[in-house]
């Protein structure tokens, strides 16, 4: 079949990859030549364990009009542009499926190492992540409910860390340099598979009935049987061409590169759970660090303030910090639903068209167990009722 991915991510990657190992003639839109600048800018941790994200509750919501601090913020013009959205998250929350994306964050680690062994690459792989808290008693609850090794005061120290009274380790789970990782994908998409890349920015879908026949990309049509749109936080805009709304709004990230001169900063990659930061050095003279979940559209522009908060706890909580300087800032959009789950499957009112999206800060962790996903429906026509229904797609109807 031909078949048409929107979307050059790395979820959109691994459905091209996916799908070619079965072989199906694939295509893939993205806006730029060199591909997808999102999924290179995001903390290149692949933490299923972690998996719960900022939940949606009212002091959230309530927290713009109270002042711009902490890691979450919240836009009130997002507010006003997406009540219902906001409503959906008030009501929904984390409904009781966050086991369902940690089990799907498992078999996520499991097709990533069978992709570094099948390509032969090792993009700057650390094992093992550790969860930070200032408070002793947050980290055992946190080893209550999600398992792990309890780390104490000492032991944290000796990781290069300062001002933390508790953590969790998980062994099994792995920090990469996600620059790294999308290269070698884009490369076993593009120069060692037959995919084949379209650069262009005006999508549109040709409808035929309830099915694409073709889709336009700036003028020039692509004959296709299937479509896949993998374009992150940009699906909900392509969908609005079938009536349908998603539910997804982008969440702001942004990602600091330091240059450690080749000193060890950190030994141990991390999530710092009380700012919702990851830090994690990749190789000699690399340092990532993460941070923000701000809903305030498509915008790109931090502020001197905000940069200056996530700073000041880096500086504050990393032993090392004054050794190191900034060579590279980024910003990243996770896209993101309400319940804060993913989004894959047929769209609702179409015979052909498939969303996998919705991945929200778990978008490298879950990308090659939701291009899985897209495989398996593409493979047998569709997926049961009962597996599918936590991602459905037409779940916000009502």
């Amino acid at each position: 079949m031909n078949i048409v991915i929107v979307g050059g991510g790395v979820t959109g990657l691994f459905c091209a990859h996916y799908l070619m190992k079965d072989g199906h003639e694939v295509s893939v839109i993205e806006k730029s030549a060199t591909g997808s600048v999102t999924s290179i800018y995001n903390a290149g941790l692949l933490t299923p364990s972690l998996a719960p994200t900022p939940g949606m509750g009212l002091r959230k919501v309530l927290s713009p009009y109270f002042g711009r601090e902490g890691a979450v913020y919240i836009s009130p013009r997002q507010i006003l542009a997406n009540t219902r959205w906001f409503r959906t998250a008030l009501r929904k929350g984390l409904t009781g499926y966050e086991h369902k994306t940690m089990e799907m964050g498992q078999s996520s680690l499991k097709l990533y190492r069978k992709f570094f062994e099948e390509v032969g690459i090792h993009p700057d792989v650390v094992e093992g992540i550790a969860a930070l808290f200032r408070k002793e008693e947050s980290a055992k609850k946190a080893h209550l409910a999600q398992g792990g090794k309890l780390l104490d005061e000492s032991s944290i120290s000796h990781m290069g860390y300062r001002g933390f009274r508790g953590g969790v380790m998980f062994g099994e789970e792995l920090s990469i340099n996600p620059a790294k990782l999308y290269k070698s994908l884009w490369d076993a998409v593009f120069a060692q598979g037959p995919a084949k890349l379209v650069v262009g920015e005006d999508v549109k879908l040709v409808t035929e009935q309830s099915k694409i026949i073709q889709v336009s990309v700036d003028g020039t049509r692509i004959p296709c049987d299937i479509v896949v749109l993998t374009a992150g936080s940009w699906s909900r805009e392509l969908c609005k061409q079938f009536h349908y709304d998603p539910q997804i709004l982008p969440a702001r990230g942004v990602a600091v590169l330091f240059d450690t001169s080749g000193e060890e900063i950190i030994t141990t990659p991390a999530v710092l759970e009380d700012y919702g930061m990851g830090l994690a050095q990749h190789n000699q003279t690399t340092l990532r660090l993460t941070g923000f979940f701000e809903m305030v559209g498509f915008r790109k522009d931090f502020s001197d303030r905000r940069k200056s908060w996530l700073l000041d706890r880096f500086k504050r909580h990393v032993v090392k910090s004054e050794r190191v300087k900034i060579v590279e800032e980024g910003v990243g959009f996770r896209p993101c639903t309400p319940d804060q789950m993913p989004v894959v499957g047929l769209v609702p009112g179409c015979q052909n068209v498939y969303v996998a999206s919705g991945n929200c800060r778990l978008g490298v962790t879950l990308a090659p167990a939701t291009a899985q996903v897209v495989r398996s429906m593409i493979s047998v026509g569709s997926l049961s009722p009962k597996q599918e229904s936590w991602y459905e797609p037409n779940r916000f109807a009502n």
